[in-house]
């Protein structure tokens, strides 16, 4: 067991905690019930599946080999992925607007002029 390698998992804990608190309290504060409420809450877990995933590292820098561990972090560092590109892309469909869809919305149809 190296120290450095202790000392880093240690460092990027403490990240990931601090960070998963900080998103959290901007979900509970700024984004409740609002229209990027949905997208934020995926990447909220998100940041508390990333903090799982540090722990696992962390114990495994300090349990012995442990093949399902290195499978674990495995697994929760692809579900981090997946789960924070879902929430962008619920934000991304908050964000964008589609401009055709736009004007036929906000052109009112003429009335037909018979003679």
């Amino acid at each position: 067991m190296s120290t450095i390698a202790t000392i880093l998992d240690v460092v990027k804990l403490a990240a990931g905690v601090v960070l998963t608190y900080f998103v959290f309290y901007l979900y509970q504060k700024e984004f409740r019930s609002g229209v990027m409420e949905k997208g934020f809450r995926w990447i909220a877990i998100s940041m508390l599946i990333l903090t799982v995933s540090r722990v696992t590292d962390l114990l495994l820098t300090v349990l012995p080999t442990n093949e399902f561990m290195n499978d674990l972090i495995t697994v929760l560092g692809t579900a981090f992925s997946l789960v924070l590109a879902y929430g962008f892309y619920l934000l991304y469909k908050v964000w964008h607007i589609d401009r055709e869809e736009t004007v036929e919305k906000s052109v009112p149809a003429r009335p037909s002029v018979t003679s």
